[in-house]
């Protein structure tokens, strides 16, 4: 696979949809333990971003990663990492970067 745009767009819809749809419900149910409602409220989301970022028929943009990230720090001492957010991995935080809440 080479790195073209659209080539790139489809690899990651393949290979990281339907975990970046499970992370992101999972941030929601277990870890804020709200209702896409909620949710909205906090972080300023429309509806349909919130129900279209968890059926997957949208991408996170940057500032939807921003977002996450600066809510689940804020509010649940979490370090959320860009690769759990984008379904890269089911390794929720970044561990590194949460080291000094370890000390």
């Amino acid at each position: 696979m080479g790195y073209s745009s659209n080539e790139m767009k489809r690899e990651y819809n393949n290979e990281c949809k339907e975990q970046r749809m499970k992370n992101l419900i999972k941030l929601r149910e277990e870890i804020a333990n709200t209702s896409q409602i909620g949710l909205i409220r906090v972080l300023g989301f429309t509806k349909n971003d919130i129900s279209e970022l968890e059926n997957g028929t949208r991408n996170l943009s940057l500032y939807h990663i921003q977002a996450y990230k600066k809510y689940f720090r804020e509010h649940h001492n979490m370090e959320i990492s860009v690769d759990f957010l984008m379904g890269y991995t089911d390794i929720m935080e970044n561990q590194k970067m949460n080291i000094g809440a370890e000390t």
